[in-house]
């Protein structure tokens, strides 16, 4: 019996102790890694719909740009426009319509906001789209009032893994192309 007493090993309590311990420093060492990766998801999420918003605004006002002018000056803005729909006319005498349809932004090329057929989805995940149009004293003004628009802002919301990115543009209807 005297050669267990001089056997060295570690008992059950230390063992625990080292697991307990182990498991601690385990915790301590991984919870900035999971922040970080959900950080990292949220990021790119925002940045996706942000880079979705900007191409969608920025095609839209690039057109918009190119509104074809009346013979009585003013723009080529169709009386169907609303709110979530805006239908022009560019110098090129083509049709442009830009329309919120649930959650998908559509371009239509030849189509009027009264009559959409067969659009391109411009954007998804489209959480609001609003045209607001103005007149020469920067009054707020129904769109369909053609003869009084001189201004136009666009506000587009798109929302991706619950990560909203909101833009707006103005674009000044003063240097109108055509007639």
């Amino acid at each position: 019996m005297q050669g267990l007493k001089n056997e060295q090993g570690y008992t059950l309590i230390e063992m625990v102790i080292v697991i307990v311990l182990l498991g601690i420093i385990g915790v301590v060492v991984a919870t900035p890694l999971v922040e970080t990766g959900i950080v990292w998801q949220e990021i790119s999420a925002r940045k996706n719909s942000l880079q979705v918003a900007r191409l969608s605004l920025d095609k839209m006002v690039r057109e918009l740009r190119n509104t074809q002018k009346m013979a009585t000056d003013t723009p080529n803005i169709s009386d169907n426009s609303t709110a979530s729909c805006l239908s022009f006319t560019t110098g090129a005498n083509q049709n442009f319509t830009f329309n919120l349809n649930g959650t998908v932004l559509e371009e239509c090329r030849g189509c009027d906001c009264g009559a959409i057929v067969a659009p391109n989805n411009l954007a998804l995940n489209v959480s609001g789209f609003t045209v607001t149009c103005y007149d020469v004293g920067n009054l707020a003004i129904a769109c369909n009032t053609v003869a009084n628009v001189r201004r136009v802002k666009l506000q587009l919301s798109v929302t991706e893994s619950a990560e909203v990115a909101n833009l707006d543009s103005e674009v000044t209807l003063r240097n109108l192309q055509g007639v």
